[in-house]
């Protein structure tokens, strides 16, 4: 990266170095320009008082004798003047197009001299002075025709030296300007990459930790860093491997947790369920149709809670609904015959035995929720949609929604199963009881839901044991089956 930096830095120098070499030269050619810009300025300046000194001598020449007297010294002056700036004239443009014309304007002025000096030494003779005056008016006249030719001359040269200077300061500008822009852009750039390459492994590392904050852990940093920057990015990939070494680690043991805690609730079912010998694979059925159930609830208004969780839930749950049968005595709960209303009493006595020992076990210990719904289900699966049931009374949504789906597939269960005070009815028979119960015993919604799957529950019921027999003739169309539960 060091090394990228200085090539990097070296090139923008050369591109700077450059650009000013090119801009200061077009500068210089620039100044040269101007020199001779301020040269033609000045002997233009010194071409103009040349006329204005040619004309003031003319007009000397002109006045009466009187005022000439009086204006003697001034007009010698200004033939003084006027020999100065033609000399000068000569030594701005010895090597000039027009020094031709500068020697004979020099010349003019030698003769302008001369007449003007015999014009001062003639002044008793008329005649002579007259002629004299002449003289003097004529060469003046030649003087200034050569100044003005000198200064058509001049004139096109100062403009082309003029725009040529001009195209030269603008041409330098726009070089100075450029290289300016160019090697500001290529600093950006550079400073963009440089930034973008240091900042590369902290964006790699920020994109890695979230990663892994959303549940990717093992997420490794591929780089090609060194120094302090590396040795951070391989901790991190250490840190990474480490932590994905510990998740996986808690994972196995709380899959083995939820192993055991799942034993432990069939444990407590079968408990109950091993006390009466004509419900051998009840459990599962109940399960199964629960399942079944819910998964045909998903397209009902109660499809925003079944969801996956309370899905698995339910069938974690489902058998634990008749726990509470462990304290009733077996003279009630094994009898072959009708419950007096006092074994009745004690057999409803199920629900809250079940649901209070459920209460007891989740007040011990913060991690309840996998008990929640059992406990619910224990305690209201035996209450109706229309609040006829036991043990609270509940109508209906009242009634938690898993003991619902329970109160109807422990019906359908109970109905197609063999009982120590009853036979084993038909598929058909327990539709007809369940939908005679829509609305009263059992939610609406649930039924329709039931009638969508109950062929599902058919093939349950045939799969799992022998208790079910859907061939049974006990139950004829239309009987109402008497539940004893």
């Amino acid at each position: 990266m060091k090394r990228r930096f200085v090539i990097s830095l070296a090139v923008l120098f050369i591109i700077f170095g450059v650009g000013s070499a090119v801009g200061l030269h077009l500068l210089w050619r620039s100044s040269e320009e101007l020199d001779q810009l301020i040269e033609l300025h000045e002997i233009e300046d010194m071409r103009q008082d040349l006329e204005l000194q040619i004309t003031l001598a003319e007009q000397a020449l002109e006045v009466s004798e009187t005022a000439f007297a009086n204006n003697a010294d001034e007009l010698i002056a200004t033939v003084r003047e006027l020999e100065r700036q033609m000399l000068a004239c000569a030594d701005c443009h010895h090597r000039d197009s027009s020094s031709r014309l500068i020697e004979q304007g020099i010349s003019d002025v030698g003769e302008y001299k001369k007449r003007f000096s015999q014009y001062f030494t003639a002044l008793g003779d008329t005649e002579w002075r007259q002629r004299l005056q002449a003289d003097v008016a004529t060469v003046g006249r030649r003087l200034q025709e050569t100044v003005v030719k000198i200064r058509h001359l001049g004139t096109p040269r100062l403009r082309r030296h003029t725009a040529a200077a001009q195209v030269r300061i603008d041409d330098s500008r726009q070089v100075l300007e450029a290289t300016v822009a160019m090697t500001f852009l290529c600093a950006f750039l550079l400073a963009v990459g440089f930034v973008r390459r240091a900042t590369e492994p902290v964006s790699k590392l920020t994109e890695a930790a979230n990663k892994i904050a959303q549940g990717d852990v093992g997420r490794q940093v591929e780089h090609r860093e060194t120094g302090s920057m590396g040795r951070l990015l391989e901790q991190f990939n250490d840190m990474s491997r480490a932590l994905e070494s510990q998740i996986l680690a808690v994972e196995q043991r709380t899959a083995t947790i939820r192993q055991t805690r799942d034993m432990a609730l069939i444990t407590l079912a079968r408990l109950a369920e091993s006390r009466d010998f004509d419900t051998a694979h009840h459990l599962e059925r109940i399960a199964s149709y629960c399942q079944r159930l819910a998964v045909a609830l998903r397209f009902t208004r109660y499809a925003a809670e079944v969801d996956e969780a309370f899905v698995e839930q339910l069938v974690k749950s489902s058998p634990l609904h008749d726990i509470g049968k462990v304290g009733i005595p077996d003279s009630i709960l094994l009898k072959s015959g009708p419950l007096t209303d006092d074994e009745f009493e004690r057999m409803r006595e199920h629900t809250t035995i079940g649901g209070d020992t459920l209460r007891s076990v989740i007040d011990q210990f913060d991690d309840h929720t996998f008990l929640e719904m059992a406990m619910e289900i224990s305690y209201s699966h035996h209450e109706k949609w229309d609040g006829s049931g036991y043990p609270a009374g509940l109508a209906g949504e009242e009634i938690p929604l898993g003991a619902r789906i329970v109160a109807l597939s422990d019906a359908y269960d109970c109905i197609t199963s063999k009982r120590v005070y009853k036979p084993a009815y038909s598929h058909d028979d327990a539709i007809r009881r369940i939908l005679v119960d829509r609305g009263k015993h059992f939610d609406p919604v649930v039924t329709d839901a039931f009638l969508i799957c109950q062929g599902e529950f058919d093939l349950i019921r045939q799969s799992h044991g022998r208790d079910a027999d859907s061939s049974s003739a006990d139950g004829p169309t239309g009987v109402v089956v008497s539940l004893r539960k």
